[in-house]
């Protein structure tokens, strides 16, 4: 606990403030990643058809992508292993959001590997009771698939003012995306006129109107 607390606290070239509640919270997440074990069904690293999965199930592939992607960034150039730390939080938020055996078994087969360096003793002691240690042994390739969406969810303003969130084909485009947009608000384009459209890639349509 203290040696995940230390290295999420504070980059190693940093002084280091003490703080009680970020090691109650050290240790929180080092239980909850303990108790999650019973989620594995597969002892190696599972093929999984990504084309097949729940939006919930992909989003949390993708999470445990990233967290590996920063790992093999920050281990051999950055060292800011807080960063690595703060990604596989968020990967077992993400994979805490689906109940796939498989999608448990890669996350965790891959998480254990990305902390061992960071908290060895748990990691290790996981890794040999779930995957015979398989997980340690060599590196993992990034799958960049899992980083496609099939859907991107764009905010639907009026004059900045957000009104409607919708969710749209990857590859529609834009023309059809702020269409789609206008007629997810009509209520409040009664009487108004556009004067402006702004579109924002992946994020964004804003109706700017008088």
């Amino acid at each position: 606990t203290a040696r995940l607390f230390m290295l999420f606290a504070a980059p190693p070239q940093k002084e280091l403030e003490w703080n009680d509640s970020a090691v109650e919270g050290a240790f929180r997440f080092l239980k909850r990643l303990y108790s999650k074990k019973e989620k594995v069904t597969q002892k190696t690293l599972p093929e999984i058809d990504h084309s097949v999965l729940s939006d919930a199930e992909k989003e949390a592939r993708a999470k445990v992508y990233e967290a590996l992607k920063k790992a093999q960034e920050v281990y051999t150039e950055s060292f800011a292993f807080n960063t690595v730390i703060a990604a596989s939080m968020e990967a077992l938020n993400a994979l805490d959001k689906q109940e796939s055996g498989a999608v448990w078994s890669e996350g965790l087969y891959i998480l254990l590997h990305i902390l061992e360096p960071i908290v060895p003793h748990i990691a290790s002691e996981l890794s040999q009771e779930l995957f015979n240690r398989e997980n340690l042994k060599e590196k993992i390739e990034v799958k960049e698939e899992v980083f496609v969406k099939s859907s991107i969810t764009y905010a639907v303003t009026i004059s900045g003012k957000k009104r409607a969130e919708i969710s749209v084909d990857a590859a529609m485009p834009k023309d059809e995306v702020i269409e789609f947009a206008k007629s997810q608000v009509t209520k409040w384009l009664d009487g108004k006129t556009i004067i402006k459209e702004i579109f924002v890639p992946n994020k964004l349509v804003n109706l700017v109107v008088k």
